[in-house]
């Protein structure tokens, strides 16, 4: 998948004597007054208990926290990493669910007590008893729940430290684990793909089929997320105008 739309531009500068704002508040021994004026933000009425000049390096973060684009573009990266986070843990727990379905009734879909005995009794977790079911079904390994330890660590980081991550970064490389994050996403759906998909009817699938030219449903969803979000605009108006001809036809 093509991130480069997806890094954060953000450079490593320490902000508020070594420590950054949080959504939750500020805890810092130097308190900034910022006012939000119509034609513009910028920080006025800045006292310091530490001096009277304001440090190179904070003035650097803040400019890049109030700057529009940077701003923005921060924001929506962390609200897709968010959004593909969530994306992962539906299809590592929908998929089993589905799986160990039998019909529907007035209720909804009919789960077989098999999914509680096989699955739900792995871990009181039912996201870590997926992942563990699978683990067992060889469509994971080690490797691949390290991977998910991971991208779930920096989900919650960028979710939770928000404006850090506008203003100093953070530890670890935001487009490297948003493609982590989207190959096991892969892998995951290809494994039902292949042994599921393909086996149960075969004569829908080419016998030369190229599973690495498989575009699926999840993976290309977040990739049309991410060329609107943060793409150029004919990207963006590309889907929309595919859309509105698909939907005039109808």
């Amino acid at each position: 998948m093509d991130t480069r739309h997806v890094r954060s531009e953000v450079a490593e500068i320490p902000i508020l004597g070594q420590q950054c704002l949080t959504i939750a508040g500020t805890a810092t021994p130097i308190t900034l007054r910022l006012r939000l004026h119509s034609m513009g933000a910028h920080a006025a009425g800045v006292k310091f208990t530490s001096g009277s000049v304001m440090d190179e390096k904070i003035r650097a973060s803040w400019e890049r926290t109030l700057h529009p684009e940077t701003l923005k573009t921060n924001i929506i990266t962390a609200s897709i990493f968010s959004m593909a986070f969530e994306m992962l843990k539906s299809s590592i727990v929908e998929k089993i669910e589905g799986f160990f379905t039998n019909g529907f009734d007035q209720d909804g879909p009919f789960i077989s007590p098999e999914y509680k005995e096989k699955v739900l009794s792995l871990n009181r977790s039912p996201v870590y008893a997926s992942l563990r079911w699978l683990q067992d079904m060889d469509a994971i390994n080690d490797e691949d729940m390290g991977k998910f330890e991971h991208v779930k660590k920096c989900r919650n980081t960028l979710t939770h430290e928000m404006l850090c991550f506008a203003s100093s970064g953070v530890d670890f490389n935001v487009a490297e684990a948003f493609d982590e994050m989207v190959a096991l996403l892969r892998k995951i759906e290809m494994w039902w793909f292949e042994y599921f998909e393909m086996a149960i009817d075969p004569e829908s699938h080419p016998d030369d089929l190229d599973l690495d030219q498989v575009i699926l449903g999840p993976v290309w969803s977040l990739q049309m997320l991410v060329d609107v979000a943060l793409g150029p605009e004919e990207e963006a108006e590309k889907y929309y105008d595919l859309f509105v001809a698909a939907a005039d036809k109808t």
